[in-house]
C-alpha cells in the first residue's frame, strides 16, 4: 500500500510537469493559480480547524504517516492530519466502545485500508480530487465526487465506526470478515 501513495505522488509531479508544459505553449500560468488555489484552501482549513478538532489527545500531526493497527488496540474519536499516509485500521481487533467513534483523516495523499467484523457499523466518506474505492469488492475511481459507504441499519449497531477523509488523492480499501 505504501508503494501505491509514493506512485500516486510521483504521478502527481508528472501532472505538474505536464501542466508547466503546457502552460508555457498556452501562455497560461497553471502553476500559479494553483498554488493560490492551494493557499486559499489551506487558509480555510486553518480557519475551521478549531471547529473540526476533538479536544485533547486525539489529534495527530504526521507530515509523512504510518499507522498500522493490526494488534489489540483502543478505538476512540481521532484526528490525523498529514501530507503522505499508509493507515490500516484492523477493527476486528479493535476494542470499540458503545456509541459512535468517529476517525477524522485530513491528508494530500493518503492510503487508508480498512478490516472489519458485520457487527461493526460503518460510515465512510471521503472527498478529494481523487477517489480511489474499494468497498467490499465493488472498484471505483472519481474525480471531485465524495465517495461515501454505509453499513445497511446503521444506527441500530451497538458499535459504530464514522470515518471521515478529506485529502486531494484518496485510496480507501474496505474489507469484512465473518
Amino acid at each position: 500500500m505504501r508503494n501505491n501513495a509514493l506512485i500516486i505522488a510521483g504521478s502527481i509531479l508528472i501532472a505538474f510537469g505536464v501542466l508547466q508544459i503546457i502552460s508555457y505553449f498556452l501562455d497560461i500560468n497553471f502553476l500559479a493559480i494553483l498554488f493560490a488555489l492551494s493557499l486559499i484552501i489551506l487558509g480555510i482549513i486553518l480557519l475551521l480547524r478549531p471547529k473540526l478538532g476533538f479536544p485533547g489527545p486525539g489529534t495527530k500531526f504526521r507530515p509523512i504517516c504510518e499507522i498500522s493497527r493490526h494488534t489489540d488496540w483502543t478505538a476512540r474519536n481521532e484526528e490525523i492530519w498529514m501530507f503522505v499516509g499508509d493507515i490500516q485500521l484492523d477493527l476486528t481487533r479493535a476494542e470499540i466502545p458503545p456509541g459512535e467513534t468517529t476517525i477524522r483523516i485530513f491528508g494530500f495523499v493518503g492510503d487508508i485500508e480498512l478490516l472489519s467484523a458485520p457487527d461493526i457499523g460503518l460510515s465512510i466518506t471521503s472527498a478529494g480530487f481523487l477517489n480511489e474505492t474499494n468497498f467490499l469488492g465493488q472498484k471505483r475511481e472519481v474525480f471531485f465526487t465524495p465517495v461515501s459507504y454505509k453499513s445497511d441499519n446503521y444506527p441500530e449497531f451497538e458499535r459504530r465506526i464514522r470515518l471521515e477523509y478529506m485529502g486531494f488523492v484518496v485510496e480507501l480499501k474496505l474489507d469484512l470478515i465473518s
